[in-house]
């Protein structure tokens, strides 16, 4: 089944067409190209592997770095996994949430309240690789030698970044983990931050099953939802901007009665197009009295920013409802895709990719290197 954008507002979709693939449809791929996948999952990397070939954008994002590293622990999988990711992604990465946010907000307070007093300008949503989907800058990689740059031809260095960020997204083999926790690689401190943010979620949990407490309405539940978003992830991102402008946040949100300052926090919330996703999918999730764990909140991560900007989703099957019964997607124009009926949405994409001519991959051309260009060593 595909579910169908309705009313679809496509203000911040891409010159570019672009969709998102869940983790588990990544691992679908490589199962397919590895000669291990079923008909359905052979059929949709036929079919993937032919859109990309157009020019259709299949970008990655932070969280599938996070997934791929802290999911697959055995090296040679990665490393396999890698593989079919780059040959189809060309490693092209949605930009950091961080960036994506901060545009949200500008935007949303340019439309509310009129500060900045001109619409924010469009920004670069796709780049390549790690530093761009973490830090939404291009680049991050330097030369020991900087005078390597200079004696490399320029198609040459395109290739060894290439590579190099297929590499990283590989990650380490288990006798590289040493020498790079001496330069201060931790994955345990991105694991603690995430074990507190299945806490902050399972703190409303426990307290909406408690029995003495009050159901909240579904309205009051997503409000409670919607100020924890802002509060717990956006508190500081809000507050610098209001300050930026010469505006207080609290008399910004106040109202002659409690119904009236939340109508205008809601109101706002929904305005920032990554802060209404992830308010209407943890409010429904919430509603499913279900304890929270990691794969949710990275899910709902990713979704958040991939939504707005995306012409087609694949997420797993408990998103898939959850965007469904919310109308999320439908708002933004994004179609949700189950892997079955993945070939016939990308059908039309693969067209229009076609009409844009050169550059399919983003790297200014059409090809892409897995290994090391001839006469470079590493």
């Amino acid at each position: 089944m595909v579910t169908e954008p309705v009313q679809a507002s496509r203000v911040l979709k891409l010159s570019r067409p672009t969709v998102y693939l869940d983790q588990w449809m990544w691992v679908a791929l490589a199962k397919a190209e590895n000669g291990k996948g079923d008909s359905r999952e052979i059929k949709a990397f036929e079919a993937v592997k032919n859109a990309a070939e157009s020019g259709v954008a299949f970008p990655l994002s932070s969280t599938t770095y996070s997934e791929t590293l802290s999911g697959v622990t055995d090296p040679n999988q990665r490393m396999t996994l890698a593989r079919t990711v780059a040959s189809i992604s060309y490693m092209r990465t949605l930009r950091a949430p961080q960036v994506l946010v901060e545009h949200q907000f500008r935007t949303a307070m340019h439309a509310q309240f009129g500060r900045p007093t001109f619409r924010p300008a469009p920004i670069d949503v796709l780049g390549h690789g790690a530093h761009w989907a973490f830090r939404g800058e291009a680049g991050g990689f330097t030369f020991s030698a900087p005078e390597v740059e200079t004696l490399i031809p320029r198609t040459t260095m395109t290739e060894v970044y290439q590579w190099a960020e297929f590499r990283l997204f590989a990650g380490p083999r288990d006798d590289q983990v040493a020498s790079l926790r001496a330069n201060g690689y931790n994955p345990e401190a991105a694991a603690a931050s995430m074990s507190s943010r299945v806490d902050w979620e399972n703190h409303l949990y426990t307290a909406l099953k408690n029995e003495g407490m009050a159901k909240p309405s579904a309205p009051v539940l997503r409000f409670f939802v919607q100020a924890r978003e802002v509060l717990h992830e956006h508190n500081r991102l809000l507050y610098e901007l209001f300050h930026e402008y010469n505006m207080s946040v609290e008399r910004t949100f106040s109202g002659k009665d409690v119904k009236t300052a939340r109508r205008k926090l809601s109101n706002f919330s929904d305005a920032v197009p990554s802060l209404r996703i992830a308010a209407d999918l943890k409010t429904h999730l919430f509603r499913q009295r279900k304890p929270w764990t990691t794969n949710p909140i990275r899910d709902i991560d990713a979704l958040a920013h991939a939504v707005p900007y995306s012409d087609v989703v694949v997420p797993d099957r408990e998103m898939i409802s959850l965007l469904t019964r919310s109308k999320t997607a439908e708002a933004f124009g994004t179609t949700i895709a189950h892997l079955e009926d993945l070939p016939s949405a990308l059908g039309p994409l693969a067209a229009r990719a076609e009409r844009l001519g050169d550059d399919r991959t983003g790297w200014g051309g059409n090809t892409f290197r897995l290994d090391p260009p001839p006469g470079v060593t590493f």
